[in-house]
């Protein structure tokens, strides 16, 4: 991974005590076969049989077509535990892409579907050109921007509530090189703005996959502020930062958060081996 250096990682670093993961791994080609890893430990992707003998079939062969089911992913283990939840997403939906099933309904309190559709799905001539007029342009505004504002107000409404919050950004970056830092004090303002909600939260900042033609890759974690003094936890961070690691490490994470982490109250971070914990996806 390279480190971007800019307003936002300044902001990360000063406010949120960010690590930066230089060695972690996209898990397949786009951003469906990531969005299973990340949120259900799940691989798709097709793995080549000669290095993975036996193993190499997909663990949920048939993912486009069946989709996917909220309490099947780690989603579900944070809204079973009644925390507020915004899913939102500038583009088509990570785990529909390109003409997959997804969710079978609205998987969150709040769920940003209409707006992709509206901006997405084909519309005469005149009203796409009115949507863009009116939406976007008249207000000097992109579709980044109005996810993040529909994403500052959620947590301003839910301040003190516990909240589980995805956002999933595609049209600024994916083929752009620059998308990054043109947006870079955008960034910089919200996570500075919301300093005080997002105090007590575990945030992470990355690409799914990065850029098809460029090695821009960053990853931004930070931890809940009062533990941020947790010698163990900052040990275990710095060391695994400079590990080799996957979007299967990302769900183990959210994982521990969800089930484990918060029944010790976030303070009791010893190694814990989870490969016998997860509930993967069994289809016949």
């Amino acid at each position: 991974m390279l480190t971007l250096r800019g307003h936002n990682s300044e902001v990360l670093r000063q406010f949120y005590d960010a690590t930066t993961f230089y060695y972690h791994n996209k898990v397949g080609l786009n951003s469906r076969p990531n969005a299973f890893a990340i949120f259900s430990g799940t691989r798709i992707s097709q793995l080549d049989e000669r290095h993975f003998p036996g193993k190499s079939d997909s663990e949920y062969l048939n993912s486009c077509k069946d989709g996917v089911k909220k309490n099947e992913t780690v989603t579900y283990d944070f809204i079973n535990q009644s925390y507020a939840s915004i899913v939102a997403e500038d583009w088509i939906g990570a785990f529909n892409w390109p003409n997959c099933k997804g969710y079978d309904y609205p998987p969150t309190d709040h769920f940003c579907n209409a707006m992709i559709l509206r901006s997405t799905v084909k519309q005469p001539k005149k009203e796409e050109k009115d949507f863009e007029k009116y939406f976007y342009k008249a207000e000097c505004q992109e579709p980044y921007h109005k996810v993040m504002n529909y994403a500052s107000k959620f947590l301003d409404e839910y301040n003190g509530i516990s909240k589980f919050v995805v956002i999933w950004l595609s049209l600024m970056t994916h083929d752009s090189a620059s998308g990054l830092y043109r947006t870079d004090k955008y960034f910089a303002n919200f996570f500075r703005k919301h300093v005080n909600n997002l105090n007590n939260s575990f945030v992470f900042l990355m690409g799914d996959h990065g850029l098809r033609f460029g090695d821009i890759r960053s990853t931004r974690p930070a931890l809940p502020k009062y533990l941020r003094s947790n010698e163990q936890l900052i040990l275990n961070l710095k060391q695994n930062s400079r590990r080799h690691t996957s979007q299967f490490d990302f769900y183990a994470t959210l994982y521990d958060i969800a089930r484990y982490a918060r029944k010790d109250n976030f303070q009791k971070w010893d190694e814990h081996d989870f490969r016998f914990c997860f509930f993967f996806f069994s289809y016949h």
